[in-house]
């Protein structure tokens, strides 16, 4: 099963639907909560299997995204399981590695993947140590671009060799040994894994590089929208934004009617032309920590958004890098202080820059989640 690579940040519930548990080949220990039981073996297989109760009361949901990452409420991956619909109830992620904690949780989608339920309570799991090479750290990690990147790869494990492939096969020891950068400009899967004398070989790293895909949205000179579902209180829109050059003049946002100019806009996330990513706050545009933006870079947004007290907050976070602090309860742009709904999000370019839009998702808080079930260990 492919992770993808998307970083999210997870939201507390009251409980819908109750049991969690993770698999890993060996030895069990029973783990406890309030009313439910999960099972935890661990074992030297850096292979782990979740389940959980799928939902059942709302028909809305079409399937489930897994979210995995090494930091509480930070999820680095996930992935997709819909093998029977909404009623699916298991995943499996391979090649974790060894003597690192895992943080899951789970998520329920609309048949369009725009609708998506808050997250389930978060569980964990510790891989146990082994004698491993480190596994390769694949940078850019991944996702789609405008332009070419020069991608590395690199083991922390002192003198390790990487091997890797670029046609989604496993690498092994008769592939290619990574000496340098590798010069990426078109669609491909990179493979790789570490290895050092003395030493296991490490699990495989992966990334996967797509440029300009077609269900971008592709912004210009002309104001542009796609509609959303219509929102009228506090909701989370996340979506991706790649500019196409430094120093443009980039603008996403959220208005009630179809944007033909700045004014219509409520909450504003911008690419400024000094080269960095501000927000709007009323009258003017801010930025409470300072974030440079590079060309051919995909930038994940997450809008917090209240419409009833018209303010939002955004983090933006780099590929491969971390979740950087925006907007911290921003006003809505002046002319839109009133505004009762929001139903459509805009975005214009100035001059001859351009900058995409893609993975557009919004977080309805009414969507049925799967589970929520916190692991406490009696």
């Amino acid at each position: 099963m492919t992770m993808s690579g998307h970083r999210k940040n997870a939201n507390s519930g009251s409980c819908r639907h109750s049991l969690i548990s993770l698999v890993l080949r060996g030895v069990v220990m029973f783990l406890t909560t309030g009313v439910c039981l999960s099972a935890v073996e661990h074992a030297a297989a850096a292979a782990l299997s979740m389940q959980w109760d799928p939902v059942t009361d709302d028909p809305r949901v079409a399937y489930y995204e897994v979210h995995v990452g090494e930091a509480s409420g930070q999820y680095d991956t996930y992935v997709t399981a819909d093998a029977y619909g909404a009623a699916t109830n298991t995943a499996t992620f391979p090649n974790l590695q060894s003597g690192l904690t895992y943080y899951f949780a789970v998520r329920a989608k609309d048949a369009t993947g725009l609708l998506e339920s808050t997250f389930s309570n978060e569980i964990s799991a510790t891989i146990p140590g082994a004698l491993l090479t480190a596994a390769p750290v694949i940078y850019p990690s991944g996702g789609s671009f405008l332009i070419g990147q020069s991608v590395s790869m690199s083991s922390s494990t002192p003198g390790a060799t990487v091997y890797f492939t670029t046609d989604g096969s496993d690498p092994t020891s008769a592939s290619q040994i990574y000496l340098g950068p590798l010069q990426v400009a078109s669609p491909l899967t990179l493979k790789g894994f570490a290895t050092s004398p003395g030493l296991m070989d490490s699990v495989i790293s992966s990334a996967v590089f797509t440029f300009a895909h077609s269900d971008s949205l592709v912004s210009d000179a002309t104001w542009r929208a796609t509609s959303i579902p219509t929102q009228t209180e506090q909701f989370d829109l996340t979506f991706t934004m790649i500019p196409s050059a430094n120093n443009i003049d980039g603008v996403t946002g959220l208005s009630m009617v179809e944007a033909t100019g700045y004014t219509d806009l409520a909450a504003i996330v911008r690419f400024n032309t000094q080269g960095y990513i501000d927000a709007r706050n009323g009258g003017s545009y801010e930025a409470v920590n300072t974030l440079a933006y590079i060309a051919g870079i995909r930038y994940e947004v997450s809008m917090s958004i209240n419409i009833s007290t018209h303010i939002y907050s955004v983090t933006v976070t780099p590929a491969g890098g971390s979740i950087v602090v925006i907007a911290d309860n921003h006003g809505f742009r002046t002319e839109q202080s009133s505004v009762t709904e929001l139903g459509y999000l805009a975005y214009v370019t100035g001059g001859s820059a351009t900058h995409s839009i893609e993975d557009i998702k919004l977080v309805d808080g009414t969507l049925g989640r799967p589970m929520n079930a916190a692991i406490v260990v009696p």
